[in-house]
């Protein structure tokens, strides 16, 4: 998970954790598409990031 996130950041993806970057709404969606898309650490470290913003998925 770390890993990919890393390789994420590399690539100029940053914000999540800032409400005024990034919604609890948005980062749900992005979940959702994840899913379909079949990578579980996808799905893991975005399903984390919402935890750590103590948002659920909407």
């Amino acid at each position: 998970m770390k890993e990919k996130l890393a390789k994420t950041r590399a690539k100029g993806r940053f914000g999540w954790d800032d409400p005024d970057d990034c919604s609890i709404e948005t980062l749900s969606q992005m979940l959702k598409d994840h899913v379909s898309k079949g990578d579980p650490v996808d799905v893991a470290n975005l399903a984390m990031m919402i935890h750590q913003r103590g948002g659920s998925i909407t």
